[in-house]
């Protein structure tokens, strides 16, 4: 079974892709315009990124920072990353982990 994460990109206020906007990571320029669009600091903010070098760009510059791979983690890893980083998860996503994990039996609680 597992979760749907595409499902839960509704939740997310901003995204921007780094070739759309013709800014390659992990040059600062990237998050300085996603700081500029989000009217925010980066502490206020989580990236997600599948490569350690990115991921440690980011954490340099004071964002929190999860290293998520899609092709090869699955989403509760990306979901338990996130938590690690104080990252309050949707009650929906919530719901939907712990019927994943009931459905394994694996039960963890998020």
């Amino acid at each position: 079974m597992g979760v749907d994460y595409w499902t839960t990109l509704d939740d997310l206020d901003l995204i921007i892709v780094s070739d759309a906007a013709k800014c390659p990571k992990p040059e600062r320029g990237i998050f300085d315009l996603f700081l500029s669009r989000a009217n925010l600091r980066p502490d206020q903010c989580v990236f997600i990124d599948d490569k350690q070098s990115n991921v440690q760009a980011a954490t340099d510059l004071g964002w929190r920072a999860v290293k998520w791979d899609l092709m090869a983690d699955t989403a509760e890893q990306l979901f338990e990353g996130l938590k690690e980083q104080g990252v309050v998860l949707p009650g929906a996503v919530v719901s939907a982990l712990e019927k994943s994990k009931a459905a394994d039996g694996r039960g963890k609680t998020y």
